[in-house]
């Protein structure tokens, strides 16, 4: 496109290696606005449960391991299938060891909230500079 206004803004799709016996790369997509919506439900749930633990004083590691293995339990399905855009997630799962998938979890709090939490703040202060 030709117009000088035009900018383009391609999204941060990551390949990530996955396998246990034979390898391969799967590609992870940054979550749309109606997915980051609900995954921020989701993470918002596992907070709060995180925080009326650690009022209670049971902030230890169990405490939190149990708190965390839950919400993978409930939900790494859910996830899989919105960062990946396969429908067979049973069959992923098969394939990704614990430290693969904890490594996916930081792609995609990296690419979805971490680089976006920055941006506001840089926005923020930019907005801040004029009044």
């Amino acid at each position: 496109m030709s117009d000088a206004n035009y900018v383009s803004i391609e999204p941060e799709i990551r390949d990530v290696e996955i396998g246990i016996r034979t390898k391969r790369l799967i590609k992870i997509y940054p979550l749309s606005l109606a997915d980051q919506k609900q995954m921020t439900g989701l993470i918002t749930e596992v907070y709060q449960v995180f925080m009326v633990e650690k009022q209670a004083g049971e902030e230890n590691g169990i405490a939190i391991a149990t708190i965390f293995l839950k919400f993978i339990s409930d939900h790494i399905e859910t996830v899989l299938k919105l960062v990946t855009g396969e429908d067979y997630t049973e069959d992923l799962m098969k394939e990704i060891t614990n430290t693969q998938a904890l490594f996916i979890g930081n792609v995609i709090f990296k690419v979805n909230y971490e680089d976006l939490a920055k941006k506001v703040v840089d926005l923020l202060k930019k907005a801040e500079s004029l009044v």
